[in-house]
């Protein structure tokens, strides 16, 4: 996967990494993403654009994955993947804005303030 970084100036930086296992999860993209971002030197100038790509996708159903030892012990990842089923269920049928993961307590970004997620 890699992330694309411009800042103000428009100088464009971009970083990239090879997950050590496939992933379904969004969450683990989103955290080597986010490592990959805060890896750039951005000179104290404003960002004005960060993309982030992933490459050689392939259906789960397709894919032969080898559990890590905090899956095979736990439901830690077997969890969150359940989690992010159902959220696609429930998008699914209600729309993308019906519903946002999220911390408990914390506002998603990515949801607009008008949308409301009892």
């Amino acid at each position: 996967m890699s992330v694309k970084v411009r800042t103000s100036d428009f100088r464009t930086v971009t970083r990239a990494r090879t997950l050590g296992a496939p992933t379904d999860v969004a969450r683990e993209i989103y955290l080597v993403a986010r490592e990959l971002v805060a890896s750039v030197d951005l000179h104290g100038l404003a960002v004005r654009l960060v993309g982030v790509r992933a490459e050689g996708l392939a259906p789960r159903s397709g894919a032969l994955v080898q559990p890590t030892l905090e899956e095979a012990v736990g439901e830690h990842g077997h969890a969150r993947r359940r989690a992010e089923e159902a959220v696609d269920a429930v998008r699914g049928r209600f729309g993308v804005r019906s519903i946002a993961m999220g911390p408990r307590g914390t506002r998603s970004t990515t949801t607009p303030a008008d949308v409301e997620l009892s």
